[in-house]
């Protein structure tokens, strides 16, 4: 499968209306819904690596995609009740989930 990298922003604003532990509402979350229009869940991609888990709300198949090292350090933070700064990072996704439409109703933007 065939990746590109895509520029992530967590702005203040993502930091002041995300909330903690959540898989869909989190600042990464938040700013990976913006810059990829689709919902993505931010959730452990498998037993020992954490990354998030995106979910096509039609055709519900999830897609494991590394997050990097830093940015888990980052919503652990979050997570923990600590106020980490905005930042950006860059994260491979897979060609195929690049460039379509937002679903209807998606709330995370």
């Amino acid at each position: 499968m065939s990746t590109k990298p895509v520029h992530i922003t967590v702005t203040e604003e993502d930091i002041r209306h995300g909330v903690r532990k959540s898989v869909c509402a989190c600042p990464v979350a938040r700013a990976m819904a913006r810059a990829l229009a689709r919902t993505w869940l931010i959730g452990k991609g498998g037993r020992t690596a954490p990354g998030p888990v995106r979910v096509d709300w039609y055709e519900r198949h999830p897609v494991n995609v590394q997050l990097p090292d830093e940015v888990v350090k980052w919503i652990g933070e979050f997570d923990t009740g600590k106020r980490p700064a905005p930042f950006e990072f860059d994260v491979e996704i897979p060609e195929e989930y690049l460039g379509r439409e937002r679903p209807p109703n998606d709330w995370s933007r």
